[in-house]
């Protein structure tokens, strides 16, 4: 909040600096000058409600802030991936994977994680190997959720499972149509950078195309 202070006309007519009521100070008697009206403090309020196209860039650089922070703490602790899962994974556009405390967490290159990334993500970059046969295609880790986000980690979705989902979506039968429906089924939405929680009935994020 700014205030104007009419500190030059106070001292003008001699007073302590105090405003007076508009038409209220006269020339002293005997003084012909013509009295000296002092203006009115004047108040300058900032607007209380910034404009809209002001917020939104703060509100995404928000987001992008605890996306980048949460994936940063998380690499920090990550454990190597086996060589088997960096071979499933390496034909995608990834910026970076990594598993830990029982998550495979996949980062995607790209500004928004889609839906069908996703799904590709959970069959083929992260069960295929395990119906290829390879029992140790995860390493002695126990995967129990598939999270694969965008570039930032703010935004994205996660796969509830591991080995056993794994291989009850290698055994459906009814096609890619009943694998999306297995997998949906189980999937989190992970929103503004933060946790992975339950779909809210209804909800569509910006993942959903």
């Amino acid at each position: 909040m700014c205030r104007i202070l009419p500190l030059a006309l106070a001292l003008l007519n001699g007073s302590d600096g105090s405003a007076a009521a508009d038409g209220d100070l006269q020339p002293a008697r005997g003084d012909h000058r013509a009295p000296v009206r002092v203006l009115p403090t004047l108040h300058i309020m900032p607007d209380s409600n910034p404009p809209e196209d002001y917020m939104q860039p703060l509100f995404r650089f928000a987001i992008t802030v605890a996306g980048t922070l949460a994936l940063a703490a998380t690499s920090a602790q990550a454990t190597p991936l086996p060589p088997d899962l960096q071979k499933s994974l390496k034909p995608y556009t990834i910026k970076d994977a990594s598993l830990q405390a029982g998550v495979l967490r996949i980062v995607m290159d790209r500004p928004i994680a889609t839906w069908a990334m996703y799904y590709n993500m959970v069959t083929w970059g992260a069960c295929a190997p395990l119906w290829e046969g390879k029992a140790k295609a995860w390493g002695g880790g126990n995967i129990e959720r598939v999270e694969v986000r965008n570039a930032v980690g703010a935004q994205g979705f996660a796969f509830f499972g591991g080995r056993k989902e794994c291989a009850e979506l290698g055994g459906l039968k009814g096609g890619e149509s009943a694998a999306k429906k297995y997998i949906e089924a189980r999937t989190l939405v992970c929103v503004a950078g933060n946790e992975c929680r339950p779909r809210r009935p209804g909800e569509l994020t910006a993942g959903d195309q």
